[in-house]
């Protein structure tokens, strides 16, 4: 009985042969196309890779790959004398006996797989310098595969707070945090955005709404769909330091604020152009403070004295 995955896999090919000479995917009678030559160590490497990046011992599923592959290519290779045939009337595939062909099988050549794949043969030099591309890849650094979180998992972010007294703690703490976050953004400043936080919150300790550590001031469509928290704030007018009240956006996630910041201060928006089109981070903050991202007229100073502070040795970025 062939199973239901190569039963679909052999009617895509008896599709693709009709009008292609014959040949779809495996090939004029399963003897060639991009399965006919299957490459054992594909498999075997594939599933040692897969184990490793699901964080189990990545030599767990040696002998399974093995396994599957012998029996993969035990089932692309007909016995001599018997070919595969679909049957348009049963909808299946058949083994047919060709006439005046010699009856001796082959099937020793894929019995005999285990006796002649060498398990040692995987501890080569070539292969230890793939495996070891690999791994640095995923970020390992102590020679071990690391378990790697699917496209679907949310990535732990800690941000250190106002818990952490210290100043100088969380600006070491959180300054390498945001501005990986803008990096992975697309800001080209990333250093800036970073600085640009730890001036507006402290050093991470006092966000302006959920998941806003930016200081990006809320719609009033968004303010009132309920989506702002109300918080006192200053604002320089006239060379004065006055004390307000003003409605912060509040994010679903660190990502989506990073997100906006890009749309409407890193790249040009209605009109204003943004920090993408200079070339220095200096000059970033320069036109930060020109469209009044902040009202401090001191505000690009301050920035560029964090980005100064972030790069003493070790450097936080």
């Amino acid at each position: 009985m062939i199973d239901e995955r190569f039963r679909r896999m052999l009617m895509m090919d008896y599709a693709t042969k009709q009008g292609q000479n014959n040949q779809g995917f495996f090939g004029s009678n399963l003897t060639g196309g991009l399965l006919s030559n299957l490459n054992p160590s594909l498999i075997i490497g594939a599933d040692i890779i897969g184990s490793g990046v699901q964080g189990k011992d990545p030599f767990s599923s040696l002998v399974p790959a093995l396994t599957r592959t012998a029996k993969i290519q035990q089932a692309l290779t007909p016995k001599r004398g018997q070919s595969i045939k679909f049957n348009p009337q049963t909808g299946e595939f058949e083994l047919k006996n060709n006439n005046n062909t010699d009856p001796t099988s082959n099937s020793n050549e894929t019995n005999n797989m285990f006796d002649a794949f060498n398990v040692s043969s995987l501890n080569t030099p070539d292969n230890q310098r793939i495996v070891s591309d690999v791994v640095n890849s995923l970020g390992a650094t102590d020679g071990s595969l690391l378990a790697m979180a699917t496209p679907t998992d949310t990535e732990q972010i800690t941000i250190v707070g106002s818990e952490e007294p210290s100043g100088v703690k969380r600006f070491e703490a959180n300054f390498p945090v945001f501005y990986k976050l803008a990096k992975d953004a697309g800001h080209k400043f990333p250093e800036v955005t970073a600085a640009q936080v730890m001036l507006e919150t402290g050093g991470g300790a006092t966000p302006s709404a959920t998941n806003n550590y930016l200081g990006l001031k809320a719609t009033q469509d968004e303010t009132d769909r309920g989506e702002s928290t109300l918080q006192n704030t200053t604002e320089n007018e006239n060379g004065e330091v006055v004390s307000i009240q003003d409605n912060f956006k509040n994010f679903n996630s660190l990502q989506d604020m990073m997100n906006q910041y890009k749309t409407q201060w890193n790249d040009d928006f209605m009109g204003r152009k943004g920090t993408v089109n200079v070339d220095t981070a200096e000059e970033a903050a320069k036109l930060l403070q020109a469209n009044v991202f902040a009202t401090d007229p001191d505000y690009a100073k301050k920035i560029m004295q964090i980005i100064r502070d972030a790069k003493r040795n070790p450097p936080l970025f």
